[in-house]
């Protein structure tokens, strides 16, 4: 059994610009997320768009996509890529709007994943919580800089691009793009969280502790989204969550999708 929760939080922001989505091929489960940027319309858009068209490119090519889970899910993100720049093209007004995307596709085998952005994709085992997508936010390159010795610990700290993104759908070429070729075994006992960033208001401790001990997917990702809102940030961005159990065999989940 394979189960799915979710839960999302406006936070302080004026509008909600995370979208996602939840689906079965074959004998992968499917999950989908977006953050969008770019205004409030713009960022909205571009999220649901970007999802929704990834969603249908894999759903169109099904039994290619179960044969070869890496190649269509980069497929189906450069489609996506293509439907926010013909977006674009057809109203220049929204010039600028993008948004990152994490995608899991799950069986009790393995896991595929693809993402663009900062929004991160965590696996839970063993009661150990590692990030198992690249980061691609400015932050990172930062940290290499301090590592190395040529940027203080406190400029990087204070850094004005800090919480900038390296790499996006915008319908331009795509900078960074994390794409595993090969699939990685699953376990029973396995959970997996794909977040749009306001989660990391919380920390990684915080983040297990609360993973560990929800006793199923959907009260997991209430929980998280509760403790996103305890700590009652003044600028507390948008906070979507995505959980996903492996329990033991395959059951077949509902459509889902939401803003």
């Amino acid at each position: 059994m394979i189960t799915f929760g979710n839960a999302q939080i406006r936070g302080a922001r004026l509008a909600q610009e995370d979208y996602f989505a939840t689906f079965l091929l074959g004998h992968l489960h499917c999950a989908i997320l977006a953050d969008g940027m770019g205004g409030h319309t713009a960022g909205a858009i571009a999220s649901e768009l970007a999802v929704k068209s990834f969603r249908e490119c894999l759903q169109s090519q099904t039994e290619d996509f179960l044969a070869d889970p890496p190649r269509y899910l980069l497929l189906a993100l450069e489609h996506a890529n293509q439907s926010i720049a013909d977006w674009i093209d057809q109203q220049p007004e929204y010039a600028g709007m993008g948004t990152t995307l994490v995608a899991l596709a799950l069986s009790h085998q393995e896991r595929f994943h693809i993402s663009v952005g900062d929004s991160p994709l965590y696996c839970l085992r063993d009661g150990v919580l590692t990030r198992i997508n690249q980061n691609h936010a400015f932050a990172e390159t930062l940290q290499e800089a301090v590592l190395t010795g040529s940027l203080s610990a406190e400029a990087a700290a204070n850094h004005p691009d800090r919480s900038a993104i390296t790499s996006a759908l915008s319908g331009h070429g795509l900078d960074e793009i994390d794409a595993p070729d090969a699939g990685i075994a699953t376990r029973a006992g396995d959970s997996y969280l794909l977040a749009s960033d306001g989660i990391h208001s919380l920390s990684d401790m915080e983040v297990r502790q609360i993973l560990a001990a929800s006793p199923n997917a959907q009260r997991a990702a209430e929980n998280l989204v509760a403790g996103v809102a305890a700590k009652n940030l003044p600028q507390q961005d948008n906070t979507t969550v995505m959980v996903a159990n492996v329990l033991g065999e395959r059951i077949t989940q509902p459509i889902h999708h939401g803003s």
